[in-house]
């Protein structure tokens, strides 16, 4: 057991008669991020990343995304299923395979021998695209054509052919809502250990530690006190404090009479105890002139 599901705080509003109220355990910061965005507790069980198309149509995060962009679901599920089909029956188109002479002089006219390549133009276009569109892009990173000589079918980020129409454009919008969430909940760190709550064996208890501390059920009504409870006996002197029967105190150097003669008194002795006294046998009486009697 990690937390109880109830207790007892009959300060609550949603106490019952006996004072129990539910308990909501504190939750994991990182998963907190994407439920403070209206995903579900278990979101961490769906992904976010490396989801294809047909992959998103059963996830409820891709679902709760599309609300957020005003992308109206079911449409988008029928628009998945007649702009692409079905996933077991979806078929790459062929490459398109350019060819390009080679040259001995650069556009400038100076000499520069280029070698000529035959490259996947669709798939340098798609690359050269997302350099574009990449705001971290430089030169060093430029794509080449050369790096493009496989025949194989391109397959954009969400597992089919192409990066045009209205499918890639939203299935991009819930990716770029959704995202955002995985980052920052990475970035807060997976702290299971508060889920997962105290544990007896933490702290050398045995069995659960909320039971060992009474707080899953009310505390327990009051008992009559022992008749030891009311009795005083001497002590052997290790204790300060003046037999009973005596009308003395202690002050911290010397006995000193007691203020309400008559009364016994056992253990430490001060004003707190002479004013309660005398409160008590004159209830007219202020605090302030209790202690200034004490």
């Amino acid at each position: 057991m990690s937390y109880p599901t109830q207790i007892w705080n009959p300060s609550d509003p949603n106490a019952d008669s006996r004072g129990m109220a539910p308990y909501r355990s504190p939750m994991n910061p990182s998963v907190a991020v994407g439920i403070d965005r209206g995903l579900p507790n278990n979101w961490q069980d769906y992904n976010i990343n490396n989801v294809s198309v047909w992959d998103a149509l059963s996830n409820p995060l891709y679902e709760i995304a599309a609300e957020a962009n005003g992308i109206d679901w079911t449409e988008f599920k029928s628009r998945v299923n007649t702009n692409i089909g079905p996933e077991d029956s979806y078929e790459f188109p062929e490459s398109k395979m350019t060819t390009v002479k080679g040259s001995n002089k650069d556009p400038n006219g100076r000499p520069n021998y280029t070698p000529g390549v035959t490259y996947n133009s669709d798939a340098y276009e798609v690359a050269m695209n997302d350099w574009k569109n990449d705001e971290d892009s430089d030169l060093s990173n430029k794509p080449k054509k050369s790096d493009f000589t496989d025949s194989g079918p391109v397959v954009n980020k969400f597992g089919y052919s192409g990066t045009s129409g209205s499918v890639y454009s939203d299935m991009s919008k819930m990716h770029g809502w959704l995202n955002p969430i995985q980052e920052k909940s990475d970035l807060k760190g997976d702290y299971g250990i508060i889920e997962k709550g105290p544990q007896g064996s933490d702290y050398g208890i045995a069995g659960d530690i909320w039971d060992h501390y009474g707080l899953t059920s009310p505390p327990k009504g009051p008992t009559t006190l022992a008749d030891s409870f009311f009795s005083y006996e001497d002590t052997d002197g290790s204790m300060r404090g003046p037999n009973a029967g005596h009308t003395s105190r202690y002050d911290g150097s010397t006995w000193s009479s007691y203020l309400t003669p008559g009364v016994v008194h056992g253990g430490l002795w001060d004003s707190w105890v002479d004013a309660a006294v005398d409160l008590g046998q004159d209830q007219s009486m202020t605090i302030d002139q209790a202690f200034d009697k004490a």
